[in-house]
């Protein structure tokens, strides 16, 4: 067997009837050290973590999750992953995902701003993040292309 470490506070260490020195007696007693000690002991390096498998089975649960209406941060929660990792794996699977920004939407966010609206007032109209207002009003729409 092993070597079991017992840590005491120093006013305890001497006492015989302490209250861990008795928690200590009873679990040897009960078999509940010895059973903890024969199990195998796995122990990841510092600063690493257990990658967690995504099978087809979870990715479908995923979709499924996700049409429901749960958003990407609510599935990492629920299935224990990362958000990058749920909008991966939705995006594989070929989930338009619902933030998409639209031409549609480019256009009346470029639209309100040309007429003066400020960017906060236009992100309040769109309900969408003033930051991503102000990438919506830089970039220009994707033209259709003309067969040549």
């Amino acid at each position: 067997m092993g070597i079991i470490i017992l840590l005491v506070a120093p006013s305890e260490a001497l006492a015989s009837n302490s209250p861990p020195l008795l928690a200590l007696q009873g679990a040897l007693r009960s078999g509940k050290i010895a059973k903890v000690l024969s199990q195998p002991v796995r122990r990841l390096p510092p600063g690493t973590r257990r990658i967690k498998q995504v099978t087809l089975d979870v990715r479908a649960q995923l979709v499924a999750d996700y049409r429901s209406g749960l958003g990407i941060y609510e599935l990492g929660r629920k299935h224990g992953l990362h958000r990058y990792t749920v909008a991966q794996h939705l995006t594989a699977a070929g989930v338009v995902m619902r933030r998409t920004i639209t031409n549609a939407e480019r256009v009346r966010a470029q639209e309100l701003y040309m007429s003066g609206a400020p960017v906060a007032e236009v992100a309040r109209r769109l309900r969408r993040d003033p930051a991503t207002v102000k990438k919506m009003i830089r970039d220009r729409p994707a033209e259709p292309s003309l067969p040549a």
